[in-house]
């Protein structure tokens, strides 16, 4: 999933134990900010928008394509357990 939107690596700003940019629409870039669990804490997942994507996208489309992406990362997810 990560090369299908041209997906990096990048240092955790919040300190996740992994950060992914994706960047699922031009001038729409989004941060996946994934805790892994540990001392009885479940994993954790935040999903960051940049601070410019409402100069281009409506906030009601930035979450309807935001809860899209993490249904379908579920989707996938569960097809390879």
């Amino acid at each position: 999933m990560i090369q299908v939107f041209n997906g990096r690596s990048e240092p955790s700003p919040i300190g996740a134990d992994i950060s992914i940019a994706l960047q699922p629409l031009p001038r729409l870039p989004i941060l996946i900010c994934y805790w892994k669990p540990e001392d009885g804490l479940e994993s954790f997942l935040k999903v960051l928008v940049d601070s410019s994507a409402e100069d281009n996208l409506n906030i009601e489309s930035i979450f309807i394509l935001c809860v899209g992406l993490m249904r379908m990362f579920a989707k996938v997810a569960d097809s390879h357990r």
